[in-house]
C-alpha cells in the first residue's frame, strides 16, 4: 500500500514550485490534483474519495497541513486552477480532430472490449492523459461514450441479423406469435425441470430445435462476453409482444443473441438432469 501511495502521490521539484507559487490555503488541493491527474488523467471532484494515507503522504512533502480538503474543486476559483495544473502538467485543450479520434477510438477498440460506463470513463481519462489533453466535463465525457454505446450494440445487432436466413428468421417469428407452444419464446426461457423421463424429452426437443436453426454461433462467440451478458438480460426480461414491437434487425439480431446463449445453458441443464437421474 505505501509502495503504491509513493508512486501515484509524489510531487517532483517542479510541482512543489509550482505550488510555493498558488495560494497557500490552496496547496495541499493543488498537490493533490497534480497527482491525481498524473495518476488517472482525471481531477478529483470527491475528496471523500482521497484517504487519509493520501492526504497526510502530499502534505508531508510540502510542509503543509494534512487538513483534509473541504471546497469542491469545481467552483469558479477551482476552475482556473485546473487551468494553471494543465498548463503546468504540459496539458492542452482538446481539439475537434481529438476528439473525433477519441470518438473513433471509443467505438473501434474501446466498446467491442465491454466493459461498464464507469469502466470506459476510466479508460477514457487514461487515453486522453496519455495523449496530454486536459479532460472534458464528466458529462461530456458519457455523452460521447453513451452514444458509441448505443452505436457499437445496434452494428453487432445488425450484423447478426443480416447473417440469419430467411427461413430461421420465419420460425423465430412464430416462436413470438405462438410464446407458449412446446418451442414458444416463453417456453424456451423454461428451466430443464425436475428430474423425471418427462422433463429430459421436453428439454431435449427444445434443444434440437434450437440446433436446426442456423445461427452464427462463430461470430457471437467472438463478441465481449460483456455485451453477450447484457443482450441476454434485456432479452429475458422482455415478453413476446414486447420483443414484436422491435424492428426487423433488432428483434432478430436480440434473439440470435439470446437463443445462442440459451442452448449452452441447454446443454449443461439436460446433462445434469440426466446425470441426476441416474
Amino acid at each position: 500500500m505505501e509502495e503504491i501511495i509513493a508512486r501515484d502521490w509524489s510531487l517532483t521539484l517542479s510541482d512543489l514550485e509550482f505550488i510555493s507559487r498558488q495560494t497557500p490555503v490552496v496547496g495541499l488541493e493543488c498537490g493533490l490534483q497534480i497527482c491525481g491527474v498524473r495518476a488517472t488523467g482525471s481531477f478529483i471532484d470527491d475528496w471523500g474519495d482521497v484517504s487519509d494515507e493520501v492526504i497526510a503522504f502530499v502534505a508531508s512533502q510540502s510542509g503543509m497541513p494534512a487538513e483534509r480538503p473541504e471546497h469542491p474543486f469545481s467552483t469558479r476559483t477551482a476552475r482556473r486552477y485546473r487551468h494553471l495544473i494543465a498548463d503546468h502538467l504540459g496539458l492542452r485543450r482538446i481539439r475537434p480532430s481529438d476528439r473525433l479520434s477519441f470518438e473513433v477510438w471509443l467505438y473501434s477498440e474501446a466498446c467491442p472490449n465491454g466493459g461498464s460506463q464507469n469502466d470506459m470513463m476510466e479508460r477514457s481519462y487514461t487515453w486522453l492523459r496519455d495523449r496530454h489533453i486536459l479532460p472534458p466535463s464528466d458529462g461530456s465525457i458519457r455523452r460521447l461514450i453513451k452514444s458509441s454505446r448505443r452505436a457499437y450494440i445496434t452494428s453487432i445487432i445488425g450484423e447478426i441479423s443480416g447473417l440469419l436466413p430467411a427461413n430461421d428468421r420465419a420460425t423465430l417469428d412464430t416462436c413470438l406469435v405462438e410464446p407458449w407452444s412446446s418451442c414458444g419464446f416463453q417456453r424456451l426461457k423454461d428451466d430443464v425441470g425436475a428430474a423425471t423421463l418427462d422433463s429430459v424429452l421436453e428439454a431435449a426437443e427444445r434443444l434440437s430445435f434450437l440446433q436446426r436453426l442456423d445461427l452464427p454461433v462463430r461470430l457471437i462467440r467472438g463478441i465481449a462476453p460483456y455485451w453477450i451478458d447484457l443482450l441476454t438480460r434485456r432479452v429475458e426480461g422482455e415478453t413476446a409482444s414486447e420483443m414484436r414491437r422491435h424492428s426487423d434487425d433488432k428483434r432478430y439480431g436480440l434473439l440470435t443473441i439470446y437463443l445462442v446463449s440459451r442452448q449452452t445453458q441447454m446443454i449443461d441443464g439436460l446433462v445434469d438432469l440426466l446425470l441426476e437421474l441416474v
